[in-house]
């Protein structure tokens, strides 16, 4: 006979884990650009600043572990 414990860990919803990558470094250096490519544009080699912060979500598999991945522009002047 299953335990409590059993039961509720075979009846909960299966966990996603969230991974936080942070763009960081001085201006003009493509950390916008790198996020616009993990979004599936092109590489933008002209210069637009980000002023506050931006940030993408993808859900993927890593290691067949179900992943929430976002990335997180924190823009030059940090």
């Amino acid at each position: 006979m299953p335990t409590e414990m059993s039961i509720a860990t075979e009846t909960a919803a299966p966990t996603k884990s969230v991974c936080k990558l942070l763009l960081c470094g001085p201006a003009k250096t493509g950390k916008s650009s790198l996020l616009q490519c993990f979004n599936g544009l092109d590489f933008d080699e002209s210069y637009k600043p980000t002023t506050t912060s931006d940030f993408s979500v993808k859900d993927m598999k890593c290691l067949n572990v179900d992943v929430c991945l976002q990335v997180w522009d924190m823009g030059g002047s940090r």
